[in-house]
């Protein structure tokens, strides 16, 4: 540190407290990393003084360190361009993080905090960002009560990786009519967190959970007007209630990235899926023609790429890409990556034989 260190990564179970003095005060280095548990008991605070003046990219992983120190930290570097924060599963120690980040000169930054047994941290704190420079986000964590985001108008990308309390599994009988489908009281809200991302956005990766998280989470309909690429996974425990909202409110989107195509079938999949819902104990219609006769959002968007990977060729699979190549007028490449398990030469054959609305439209397998 004496000669100048530019970069330092620390991975141990140190211990850094008032007698590592020749830590701080640091006029030389950039790039800090402190992970494996290591345990930060002090972080000096004086008015004026500015401890890694040069410092533009930040790695805390599984730190233990208290509220206060951790304030202290991301206060006394003021030229941050770069942080990540990472809360991991399993740690024995609360999370570090304070639900707050701020920087105007930070470009990226990565949150991940699954530390669900610390519930009240979720719950009752408040996330705040305050990075209004920000071109890549990525945040994967419980959804919290409330979200308190400044405009993000740089953003370019994002990756959300929203996380609900409990199962939306007892909801699926319910249309939106009959259903408060904003039950922040339950799920959290994340309205602001999507109003801040949405209207400058231009790649969008979403989880399974955000899909869920989106739909029953936010009490207002965010539009992604410069969304050019949307990206989703799907898992067969997890509902597609979400991507409606989000197809029809991406007028400009061109490439659409799907990570497997099974998913939980729902109530409200809604017309960019075919898959059928028998609702139990429920007074609205649900007989086959009325789901149906609904006209999808499908056939107004742009979409002229299409990717699917972890394509097996099962029978819901297929009235899928059924439903995609008939509904999107706008397609001129779909490209499949085959599961290696799969029989590849029925699989090609059953996608090339189906229709196609789309006369410019190619199928490639990768």
């Amino acid at each position: 540190m004496q000669r100048g260190l530019s970069e330092l990564h620390l991975r141990c179970r140190h211990q850094i407290d008032r007698d590592a003095d020749f830590f701080f005060w640091s006029k030389t280095l950039v790039k800090l990393t402190l992970s494996n548990g290591c345990r930060i008991k002090y972080v000096p605070k004086k008015e004026g003084f500015v401890i890694f003046p040069s410092l533009k990219s930040l790695y805390l992983g599984d730190v233990a360190i208290c509220h206060v120190h951790f304030d202290n930290l991301m206060a006394s570097c003021p030229g941050l361009e770069e942080v990540f924060i990472r809360n991991g599963d399993g740690q024995p120690f609360p999370p570090s993080w304070t639900g707050l980040v701020s920087g105007d000169l930070m470009k990226r930054l990565v949150i991940y905090s699954h530390v669900p047994k610390y519930t009240n941290f979720y719950k009752k704190e408040e996330v705040w960002l305050d990075t209004v420079n920000l071109v890549y986000f990525d945040y994967s964590s419980y959804v919290s009560n409330f979200y308190v985001m400044c405009d993000m108008d740089s953003l370019v990308e994002a990756r959300l990786d929203l996380r609900l309390w409990e199962s939306t599994i007892p909801y699926d009988d319910y249309d939106d009519d009959y259903f408060p489908m904003n039950d922040f009281r339950t799920f959290g809200d994340v309205s602001h967190l999507l109003g801040a991302i949405g209207p400058n956005v231009k790649t969008l990766h979403l989880s399974s959970d955000s899909l869920e998280a989106i739909y029953f989470c936010c009490n207002f309909y965010v539009m992604f007007n410069n969304l050019v690429t949307l990206s989703f996974e799907s898992h067969k425990d997890k509902g597609w209630q979400g991507v409606p909202r989000l197809l029809k409110n991406a007028p400009n989107l061109q490439t659409l990235v799907i990570k497997g195509l099974l998913h939980r079938a729902t109530g409200r999949c809604g017309n960019v899926c075919p898959c059928f819902h028998l609702k139990r104990n429920f007074k609205a219609c649900v007989c086959r023609s009325c789901e149906l006769s609904r006209v999808s959002c499908l056939t107004t968007m742009p979409v002229k790429v299409l990717e699917i990977s972890g394509y097996g060729g099962t029978r819901r699979e297929i009235q899928q890409m059924r439903h995609f190549l008939g509904k999107l007028k706008c397609l001129e490449l779909v490209k499949i990556g085959v599961q290696q398990e799969a029989d590849n030469s029925d699989l090609r054959l059953n996608l090339m034989a189906l229709p196609r609305l789309s006369s410019k439209c190619n199928i490639q397998f990768i």
